[in-house]
């Protein structure tokens, strides 16, 4: 077997899971950090030149009765099998000026910057919903604006619905524009507001 993968490190959406990992079976982990460091572990304990990083493929052909990997390294690979597991990543906001997506762990890991910062989070899922209460422990003043209702499950939910953000629900963004450094949203239900910081969690895709 060969693990390719295109970036320097394994894990990809894994290394933003900041909760125990429970639902790997034998695998407990703290967070999706380490069991990535696990899973590492023990691919390269079974075979060290078996996971190749910083390698992209460009195409892949069918040469029966094999299959030719090119990359962007140069060489081709063989192989009678290929299995696709390029798994998700954050989900763009149909509005294109909106800022792509922070790692969950590089928001929690400077609150301090957003203290005193009004910060709109767009969103209504269990990530949304923890750095919406979490920012707003930090000292920032958020307002939490979900498309539908709140869809976090209860230990997210429920911190939320208790903590000092604003939530906005059946809202949507339609507009963003920047002036002076600062965020102008455009909202369905006529508003426009003005924040610091926006901050996206809307989801994943394949």
């Amino acid at each position: 077997w060969m693990l390719v993968e295109k970036n320097s490190q394994l894990g990809g959406e894994l290394l933003r899971a900041d909760d125990p990992v429970v639902d790997m079976p034998g695998m407990l982990s703290s967070n999706g950090k380490a069991l990535t460091t696990q899973l590492t572990k023990h691919l390269l304990s079974s075979d060290p030149s078996g996971v190749v990083t910083e390698c992209e493929i460009l195409s892949i052909e069918k040469k029966h009765p094999v299959f030719v990997l090119k990359t962007n390294k140069g060489q081709d690979l063989e192989t009678t099998s290929v299995v696709l597991c390029t798994g998700t990543r954050p989900r763009q906001h149909e509005v294109p000026t909106i800022p792509h997506p922070n790692s969950h762990t590089a928001v929690r890991d400077r609150l301090e910057d957003f203290s005193e910062k009004v910060v709109a989070v767009i969103g209504a899922g269990d990530e949304a919903s923890e750095l919406a209460v979490r920012l707003s422990e930090g000292g920032a003043i958020v307002t939490l604006l979900a498309r539908s209702n709140v869809r976090a499950r209860p230990r997210f939910r429920i911190p939320l619905l208790e903590s000092k953000v604003c939530i906005k629900t059946h809202t949507t963004v339609e507009t963003c524009r920047v002036d002076q450094g600062e965020y102008i949203l455009g909202l369905s239900s006529g508003d426009t507001l003005r924040f610091d910081d926006v901050i996206t969690r809307i989801g994943s895709e394949r």
